[in-house]
């Protein structure tokens, strides 16, 4: 495993409302205790994640930095159930990820967490709108929703 370290920080929003904070008394948001993940390439091992211990509370923005290989993106797919910890629990919700079905962990992916990869797997026929507005269509929710900003997924032609 090389020395690249990663940092995560996290850092209450500001102007939280009362609501947000009241929130915070009921736990977590997200806990991950020792989680570590290994790769093998044939017989080699790649240690890219070890012992990391982490807790977001609701209404919580978090940053995770540091160098290329320094396993940011891997945590961020293991905190969104994407991929699997090789050791440790990730729990999101009070739900421990590792506890859900295949289905299970879809409709979690689908309805609690919200990626943008740093590919964007965009759809190339949607515009920006309609490919925010597609994961909410897909599960027959409100779309039609005013965002913040007034941006409302009724008027996207998905």
């Amino acid at each position: 495993m090389s020395e690249a370290r990663l940092e995560a920080q996290a850092q209450h929003q500001t102007g939280a409302t009362s609501e947000a904070a009241a929130r915070h008394d009921h736990g977590p948001l997200v806990n991950a205790r020792n989680v570590g993940k290994t790769y093998w390439i044939g017989k080699r091992s790649l240690e890219v994640l070890r012992n990391v211990d982490l807790q977001v509370l609701r209404g919580e923005f978090l940053v995770v930095r540091g160098a290329s290989g320094a396993g940011k993106s891997t945590l961020l797919h293991c905190l969104g159930g994407l991929d699997t910890p090789t050791t440790g629990e990730i729990w999101f919700d009070g739900k421990n990820l590792a506890a859900l079905s295949g289905l299970e962990l879809s409709r979690f992916r689908n309805r609690k967490i919200g990626f943008v990869f740093q590919a964007y797997h965009l759809l190339p026929e949607l515009d920006a709108l309609e490919n925010v507005c597609l994961p909410a269509r897909m599960a027959r929710t409100d779309a039609g929703r005013p965002r913040r900003g007034g941006a409302s997924c009724s008027n996207a032609s998905v």
